[in-house]
Parts: structure tokens; C-alpha cells; sequence
């Protein structure tokens, strides 16, 4: 049943709060902005912390007469005091309030105590026990869970997980998460064969052959360079296959050096970090497989909107809660951590399936869950009642 808004109007009155809106956001928190079933408010500073992307303050999102604006104040860039957070509290009768669950995030904490005292309806928006963490940061996020009247979570382990320690499962929804899709959905469908042999042959000198893509920061903890012992490993067996860096990061200076080491000059290239989805679509559409050895989070939803399946390893206690998507045999292969050698097999099986046996498995599975029109509608089942 849909929640009563206050003063005689019939739409829930919802506010997120968030630190700072990521241009990857943008289309669910448009989606959101826009429904029609309820009246939904942004509060979020404007500024970031890090590098990452933000959306343009020529946003909807910041132009659509439903936006507060916070002001954060970081401490050694990780604990946050969020000017204005009480004031758009009570700026309005909100029948709900969104919040990031971050335990760093001290007026959340506020936020959370103050609205016990009132008839909205306080959220937690939170990858629940990613990576596991430490006994204190575990025991902050399950007080925080329970000062709220809801979690919404990425992923079904997550919610499993919460379950096993008591959380009651009536509290507990899984939203998933979402990127562009319609963006993504324009641009597979631009790209044809020609340009397939035309973007191989700028970066490799055999370009026919089986091509690996990894797209994100190159960083160490992401065990990149077991990439290249794996296609080391493939040319004793006389299997040759190439390789794509998309971005850059700390761990470039090493990989580099493992190339020489491992007799792979001319077999890998690194691209450097590309932002433009027109071009990233043309990088996917060119690649036969996405691998990632490490954990493996929105990069999973980037290469299966656009057909391509993901090899990632099977430790779910180490990996983020997109991994869920990629299912053997359909979307994906999986390996045991670690382990090069199986790597090398998932990388293989793949190779003997083709692109063609996952891609309708791929597509299919971002648009059943991961779109922001599904993420939203899954938000609205629940604030509406």
C-alpha cells in the first residue's frame, strides 16, 4: 500500500542523503527524482574527496527544485561530519530517509538517533560485510543496522550473510546496483565486425587472436599480473591470446616489467584510462573475455551490458557483490583464487566457447537486475509500502 505523505498529499515524501553524487549514479538518482509514485529529494555536497567522477553541477539531479545541498567535512579522509544534515531532516515531514550505511559517517549516526524520535522511517544504503573487515567495523555496521527500519543491499550474499547473524530478513532488500545501461544499450548496438579487426590491429600485431580486457585502476591488490602468467602459461601450450589494459594506476611500473620478463612483448597493451562509454563500448565490442583476478565489482556490469562474459575468481569472502552475476557456464567462468593454473583453464574454456555462447546470458542478466530502472523500482516496492 502506498505511504501517505503528510499534509493531504498522496505521495511518500523520501529523502537520500549521500556524501557526494558519482557520475555513475546519476541515472538511477534521475530514475528515482522522477517517479511518479513519490516524491523523491537528493541531499548531498557537491564535492568530493578522491578522484572519482561527479556528476555536472548542470545535473538534473541539482537543477530539479529537489536537491539540499551538504557541506563535508573529511577527517584524514575517511570519517565525515556532513554539514546540514539535521537541517534537511527537518526541512520537510519526510515519510523516509535514505542514508549511505557507512559507520564513518557521524552524522548518520545522528540522523539515525534523532528520527527514532519521529514517524520517518530511517534506510541504510550499504554493501553490508564486503571484504569482512575488522571485529569493531563489524560490530558498528550491525548496531547501525539495527538503528535503522531497513538495509537495501548490492547483493544477495550480503543479505545471507546478515541473515545467519540475526538480522531479520523482513529488514533486509536486495536492490543490486546499476551504470548507463541506455547509454550502454545504444553503443553495443553502433559498433559492427569492421571495427573489431580495425581496434585490434592498432594495439597488437597478431590481432586475430583471442583477446583478454581488463577495464579499472591498476592497482596490486587486484593480482593483475597473474593475467600475464596465465597467457605465459597458455604459450607453452602454444595458445596465444592478447591482452588489453584499460587505466592506469600504481601497479603499471610492474606489470610492465612482467611483460619483458614473461616473453609477452607485443601480446600486451596498456591504453591508459579512458572515460568516454562511446570508446570504452568499441574496447568491449573488440574483446573476446573480461578478467579479473581479483575481486571484481562494477567492471562485472560494464562488460556484461555489453555481451562480453567475465573470468574472476570463486572466493566470495573476497570479492564485491556484483561478482554475483558472473555464473559458470553462462555469463562467465570462475577460478579457484590464486591459482594460475585454473586461470589459465577458465581462460581456455572460454576461448574453446567463443564470446557468442555467453552474450545473450550476459545482456540478459544486467537487464533483469542490474538497470537503474530495476534498481529504482526495487527502492519504490519498498519506500511505497
Amino acid at each position: 500500500m502506498l505511504l501517505c505523505g503528510r499534509g493531504g498529499d498522496l505521495s511518500a515524501k523520501i529523502l537520500f542523503v549521500y556524501h557526494y553524487v558519482a557520475l555513475y549514479r546519476e541515472p538511477v538518482f534521475c530514475e528515482l527524482v522522477a517517479s511518479d509514485d513519490m516524491e523523491v529529494w537528493v541531499a548531498s555536497d557537491v564535492v568530493s574527496n578522491n578522484d572519482i567522477r561527479l556528476v555536472s553541477k548542470e545535473s538534473p539531479i541539482y537543477h530539479s527544485n529537489r536537491f539540499l545541498p551538504l557541506f563535508n567535512a573529511w577527517f584524514k579522509n575517511r570519517v565525515l561530519w556532513q554539514g546540514g544534515v539535521v537541517r534537511a531532516l527537518f526541512s520537510k515531514r519526510w515519510d523516509a530517509v535514505v542514508f549511505l550505511g557507512d559507520p564513518n559517517f557521524l552524522t548518520t549516526w545522528i540522523g539515525l538517533l534523532l528520527l527514532r524520535f519521529t514517524k520517518c522511517k530511517p534506510y541504510l544504503w550499504t554493501h553490508g560485510f564486503v571484504m569482512r573487515g575488522g571485529v569493531l567495523q563489524r560490530r558498528l555496521k550491525m548496531l547501525m543496522y539495527g538503528l535503522s527500519d531497513g538495509v537495501f543491499l548490492y547483493g544477495n550474499n550480503s543479505r545471507k550473510e546478515l541473515e545467519a547473524l540475526g538480522v531479520s530478513p523482513s529488514k533486509l532488500h536486495v536492490i543490486y546496483n546499476s551504470l548507463d545501461y541506455s547509454a550502454q544499450k545504444s553503443f553495443r548496438e553502433y559498433w559492427d565486425a569492421r571495427d573489431v579487426v580495425e581496434c585490434r590491429s592498432r594495439f597488437f600485431s597478431e590481432p586475430v587472436d583471442f583477446l583478454l580486457i581488463f577495464v579499472g585502476r591498476l592497482t596490486f591488490h587486484k593480482k593483475l599480473v597473474m593475467c600475464l602468467d596465465a597467457m605465459a602459461k597458455l604459450a607453452m601450450d602454444d595458445v596465444k591470446v592478447n591482452l588489453l589494459f584499460v587505466g592506469d594506476g600504481e601497479a603499471r611500473e610492474e606489470l610492465e616489467g612482467a611483460v619483458g620478463r614473461l616473453g609477452l612483448s607485443g601480446r600486451v597493451c596498456f591504453y591508459g584510462s579512458c572515460h568516454e562509454e562511446r570508446e570504452l563500448a568499441r574496447l568491449f565490442h573488440c574483446s573476446d573475455v573480461c578478467v579479473a583476478p581479483g575481486e571484481i565489482g562494477l567492471t562485472t556490469m560494464h562488460a556484461l551490458a555489453y555481451g562480453v562474459p567475465c573470468i574472476t575468481h570463486s572466493n566470495d569472502m573476497k570479492q564485491m557483490p556484483e561478482f554475483e552475476a558472473v555464473i559458470s557456464g553462462r555469463t562467465g567462468e570462475l577460478f579457484e583464487d590464486g591459482n594460475v593454473e585454473d586461470l589459465a583453464r577458465a581462460i581456455l574454456t572460454v576461448k574453446h566457447r567463443t564470446k557468442n555462447f555467453y552474450s545473450k546470458d550476459c545482456i540478459d542478466v544486467i537487464e533483469k537486475f542490474y538497470t537503474p530502472e530495476q534498481q529504482a523500482l526495487r527502492f519504490r516496492e519498498v519506500l511505497n509500502g
